[in-house]
């Protein structure tokens, strides 16, 4: 496994690896295999929903429920949309590591979060599926600013997205990973963002 980050981090390495090492066993299952990853990941608090590991294991877009291993495509057209990804994992202190993340909040505090962000997702799967890139647009940065809401938002971050949400052409803005802040994902409309007027 070659790290083009060179271990900073903000593009999955750590599960991409795990996942490497387990395909080459092939002994388990993926529920199984996911049901261990969660399990090794789990401190004092709330274990990872491990989304990145089923995500990475099976690839493309999926919707993934995972207090019923559901797993669902949610369409093919990724590649009808514009999205840029920046990543800042190399500025000191950006990157905020997830199971320790996750130890410090409350599980009622998720449950809370979870159901607000509910018709922001389904609305977002839905543009998705549709290809409709200004309402996708939309549900990521409600979706950023529904968790920046609860304070699970860097502030580095809040920063970052609303300066390239100022940018002619971005249709929306969200952070990934713990706090938002390992890397921005930018849907934009390259017409405008080309536009010269």
């Amino acid at each position: 496994w070659f790290d083009p980050m060179q271990g900073q981090g903000g593009f999955g390495a750590s599960t991409a690896q795990l996942l490497l090492v387990e395909a080459l066993r092939q002994t388990l299952s993926l529920q199984d295999r996911w049901e261990r990853y969660r399990s090794m990941n789990k401190g004092s608090g709330v274990p990872p929903s491990g989304a990145d590991y089923v995500v990475q294991a099976l690839g493309g877009v999926l919707e993934f429920n995972p207090e019923a291993f559901a797993i669902k495509p949610v369409g093919q057209s990724l590649n009808a949309l514009d999205i840029r990804l920046l990543s800042a994992a190399h500025q000191p202190g950006r990157k905020t590591i997830t199971h320790s993340h996750l130890e410090s909040i409350e599980p009622s505090k998720l449950q809370t979060v979870a159901q607000a962000l509910d018709p922001i997702l389904k609305a977002g799967i839905t543009a998705f599926s549709e290809v409709k890139a200004p309402a996708l647009g939309k549900a990521l940065s409600a979706y950023a600013d529904c968790l920046a809401s609860h304070q699970l938002e860097a502030p580095m971050v809040s920063q970052d997205r609303q300066a390239l949400g100022k940018i002619r052409g971005v249709l929306g803005v969200k952070g990934t990973g713990a706090l938002q802040s390992d890397a921005l994902i930018a849907l934009v409309d390259t017409a405008q963002l080309n536009s010269t007027e």
